[in-house]
């Protein structure tokens, strides 16, 4: 990634539901996955894993984030798939 494809955080409270983001430690990738849940008071986030599909802790103060640009999703994708009957 460069940085003009992905922007840092700073705060817990700059992320919402949904934003693609990046964990870098010491020039490596910890995690990359989509936020799930945000607990500013503690600067802390849950991501969903890209990589596992697992539900992941992430600590502001122990990583850089970084948001990643998603393209963004047509109207059919975006919906829920419909129930044949």
């Amino acid at each position: 990634m460069t940085a003009a494809q992905s922007s840092p955080i700073r705060s817990c409270s700059e992320l919402s539901y949904g934003d693609e983001i990046e964990a870098w430690r010491f020039g490596k990738l910890l995690h990359r996955g989509r936020v799930n849940q945000t607990l500013p008071s503690v600067e802390m986030f849950w991501i969903i894993c890209q990589r596992t599909g697992t539900r992941k802790l992430v600590d502001m103060e122990a990583a850089a984030i970084l948001r990643i640009p998603t393209a963004p999703r047509d109207a059919r994708s975006a919906a829920p798939p419909s129930s044949s009957r």
